[in-house]
């Protein structure tokens, strides 16, 4: 395993003004050396796959009501609101994207980590198969060994998976009580890495070296509190080693931020890119 840290954009490089999930942040991430970049995928009224995170317009665009009550070419009249959005964010010139263009756009320069909801998984991925692309692209599912929504992934044609590892607590998903004792169960699937989302350093560390025999990275996600054992963006831009520092201490070989400019600064300045 390569010592280097690869490097996540939550949205895509959207901090510095340009919309999040835009074709101009994905750019942005080609320019900084970002490896990759998540994105979020949504479904028009007339089926058309585009770049959007909410269900609906009003934070993020110019325009207003659920995105699935509107067709491909009443979104292309619509502009992005920079950065993160909200009623206060300027319009730009950006539209939003379908998935294709933001796929054509990302080929030979960075991956893209495709965050799909199960009316759009396989849609998605045909399309990523019809533009040769499987190599470059990441899906993902918080799900144990044996559900049945693995059933998609094991017919994924090629493209990159990792399942999400949660540490049980009070919320009603899918979680393991023990990172390393689904790191086996989980090879026939082939995962290139796990995403873990604890709040015990213990239950994350516990597993790490389990992941790393098996060949597969350890995703981390700093972007809220909850996600990482309170390790932060909003705290590494203060105290970065003891939030991005102490992530990679404890065995984080990938790290999803908004931030990703200053956390690339951070670990070249610290032998890690």
């Amino acid at each position: 395993m390569s010592p280097r840290v690869l490097v996540v954009a939550h949205r895509a490089c959207w901090v510095d003004g340009a919309p999040e999930n835009s074709l101009a942040a994905i750019s942005r991430c080609a320019s900084l050396g970002v490896d990759m970049a998540e994105v979020d995928v949504v479904r028009t009224r007339d089926g058309q796959l585009v770049l959007l995170h909410d269900a609906t317009l009003d934070r993020t665009t110019s325009g207003s009501g659920a995105v699935a009550a509107h067709t491909l070419a009443e979104l292309n009249d619509l502009r992005l609101r920079a950065g993160a959005g909200g009623s206060g964010a300027p319009l730009t010139e950006e539209h939003i994207p379908t998935l294709r263009e933001a796929l054509l756009l990302a080929k030979g320069k960075l991956l893209l980590n495709l965050d799909l909801k199960a009316d759009v998984y396989d849609d998605s991925l045909a399309l990523v198969r019809e533009l040769g692309m499987e190599r470059q692209v990441l899906t993902k599912l918080n799900v144990m060994p044996g559900d049945a929504q693995l059933a998609s992934v094991a017919a994924r044609g090629g493209a990159m998976f990792m399942p999400i590892i949660r540490q049980c607590d009070a919320a009603p998903r899918p979680c393991a009580a023990h990172f390393s004792a689904v790191v086996e169960p989980f090879q026939r699937y082939d995962p290139v890495a796990f995403e873990v989302v604890f709040t015990d350093p213990v239950f994350f560390t516990e597993g790490v070296a389990a992941a790393r025999r098996a060949g597969e990275r350890v995703w981390v996600n700093t972007l809220t509190p909850n996600l990482a054992a309170n390790m932060t963006d909003q705290g590494a831009l203060s105290d970065p080693d003891a939030h991005w520092g102490r992530a990679v201490a404890l065995g984080a070989n990938v790290i999803q931020t908004d931030e990703p400019g200053r956390l690339i600064d951070y670990l070249k300045a610290n032998g890690r890119r």
